[in-house]
């Protein structure tokens, strides 16, 4: 049984805070939620040091927050070491968590406009390009593909209400994804979860699958 602790309320999360000595105490009341576990963080640089990963050196990592193994038993990074970079056999992970990084990461991919309609709100989907996989395993697989709904989103990317309303269109783009937040779960929230999206350059919007 996995701890009952929610990775979204992690999802209200702004901007990551220095670390110092009462940082951890500090991460533990802003996640805390009623009827759920106590969080358990980690901000010390020896704890940090602790979590063995390859990530991109533009990124931090400043806090990691309930730490389990798959059968939901909390790792100490007082007392182990651990190493994110392994998967199990049929190629998931095996470490659960959050954890929470301070810099920037620029992407390159497309960015598709899927438009509103009768089954719901549309959505921006971002692709990246493959060299992402590269990156490890906090950012490698989150990262190939994700949504953004916000409407500071549409406004960076270009997006109008007319484009939201008519067809799927595409473009190439180059975002920048700020403070970072990776949520490694066995459920639906597990991803990567910026305080803040912006386009640094997006080309021509053209009807999706055009050449």
């Amino acid at each position: 049984m996995r701890p009952s602790f929610t990775p979204l309320s992690f999802l209200s999360v702004l901007a990551i805070p220095a670390v110092d000595a009462s940082a951890c105490d500090a991460w533990v009341r802003k996640l805390h939620r009623p009827a759920e576990k106590e969080a358990v963080c980690y901000c010390s640089e020896n704890e940090l040091q602790q979590v063995k990963a390859a990530h991109p050196k533009s990124v931090t990592l400043q806090v990691v927050c309930d730490l389990t193994n798959t059968e939901g038993r909390l790792i100490d990074l007082k007392r182990q070491s651990v190493v994110m970079d392994r998967d199990d056999e049929i190629g998931n992970g095996v470490l659960l968590g959050s954890f929470f990084f301070k810099g920037s990461l620029v992407l390159s991919g497309t960015v598709q406009v899927l438009p509103d309609s009768e089954a719901g709100a549309g959505f921006l989907l971002f692709n990246a390009d493959p060299s992402i996989e590269n990156s490890g395993s906090f950012f490698g697989r989150s990262l190939r593909a994700f949504k953004m709904y916000k409407p500071e989103h549409y406004k960076s990317l270009g997006v109008t209400a007319k484009m939201r309303s008519g067809k799927c269109l595409s473009a190439p783009a180059t975002l920048r994804l700020e403070d970072p937040v990776v949520v490694m779960a066995e459920t639906d929230v597990e991803g990567t979860y910026p305080s803040r999206i912006s386009a640094l350059h997006v080309g021509r919007y053209k009807p999706c699958g055009a050449k």
